[in-house]
């Protein structure tokens, strides 16, 4: 019997993904610990606020953590007529790429107003990003020609570092999704890895996904429709179901490597905890107004004095007395 496939989940966005994720990373860290995954990462959207509340976690938890960021990237108004949008999540390999990610989020926000950002395609390239991997997810509704355009994009700016992420989330078009991300990954040789795109770490948490989706888009829960998610597929799935098999036999072969290929791309990132910064050494702070200088010291409060500062001017008081 065939042993259940690793398993590192690359795509996950926590409660600090406004609105949109519905757990906390201590809970999304605890789950996939308990599920066995050999990787979690947390990738908030244009964002690393949850990323120290998880490192801490990961900690306790004994859990490799991936430091990720997402990011929706438009295609610009003289492409959007035959293009889509699609999800960018970018992943650091060390130091050097955590740096450049977390300066590509604040050029960004900064250029952006308070709390937005917007990302066309035109403001990416493959060197501001180095030393980062990237998982390119294009939308449903995209079509074989608007795949092989992001196919193109991403082979020009990302070479070697770049994969397309497949999400099957029990929905009609599964399999049609599947063969057309097989179609693309076959004439352009950028592979597949399986990504879930997790919104929350139990499936008993759709419900309050589906408040936050209200409360997002402003409308009724009654009224959302198909701004909701279509089922609760979107949390941390056990290894097992991750690798069952579907309804095509010769699905399962080709399928089955996609756990693999998401362990394997977390075995090329570092850890959030060997990623320490350890700031300069600074001069300590002197206090009570003390200088390096006797002159200047002594003009301070006696406490601050040099010892022999204060033994003279107790010395001379008391041969005045």
């Amino acid at each position: 019997m065939a042993s259940i496939p690793e398993y590192a989940e690359l795509r996950c966005v926590s409660n600090f993904t406004f609105l949109r994720g519905a757990s906390q990373p201590e809970e999304l860290v605890a789950r996939a610990k308990q599920l066995g995954y050999t990787a979690l990462t947390i990738a908030d959207e244009c964002s690393m606020a949850g990323i120290v509340r998880a490192h801490v976690a990961a900690k306790e938890h004994d859990l490799k953590l991936l430091v990720g960021s997402q990011f929706l990237v438009e295609w610009g108004l003289a492409a959007a007529a035959t293009t889509t949008p699609f999800v960018l999540t970018v992943l650091a390999c060390n130091l050097h790429g955590y740096g450049n990610l977390c300066q590509f989020i604040t050029k960004l926000r900064r250029s952006s107003e308070k709390g937005t950002y917007q990302l066309d395609i035109s403001n990416i390239s493959g060197a501001e990003l180095e030393d980062c991997v990237v998982l390119a997810s294009p939308k449903r509704m995209a079509e074989p020609e608007q795949l092989a355009t992001v196919a193109r994009w991403l082979l020009d700016h990302f070479l070697g570092r770049c994969w397309f992420g497949v999400d099957l989330l029990r929905l009609l078009d599964d399999e049609m999704w599947l063969h057309r991300l097989r179609e693309v990954s076959g004439f352009s040789a950028i592979p597949l890895v399986a990504a879930g795109d997790v919104h929350f770490h139990v499936r008993s948490r759709k419900p309050l996904q589906d408040v936050l989706t209200a409360t997002r888009v402003g409308r009724p829960l009654t009224e959302c429709g198909l701004d909701l998610q279509p089922n609760a597929e979107r949390h941390l799935r056990t290894r097992l179901r991750l690798a069952q098999r579907p309804t095509r036999p010769p699905c399962w072969q080709r399928r089955s490597t996609w756990p693999r290929a998401a362990s394997s791309i977390s075995t090329s990132c570092a850890t959030s905890t060997r990623m320490k910064w350890c700031p300069p050494a600074r001069p300590r702070p002197r206090t009570c107004g003390a200088s390096p200088t006797r002159a200047q010291a002594g003009a301070g409060p006696r406490a601050c004095r040099p010892r022999s500062s204060r033994k003279s001017s107790t010395s001379s008081n008391s041969s005045a007395t």
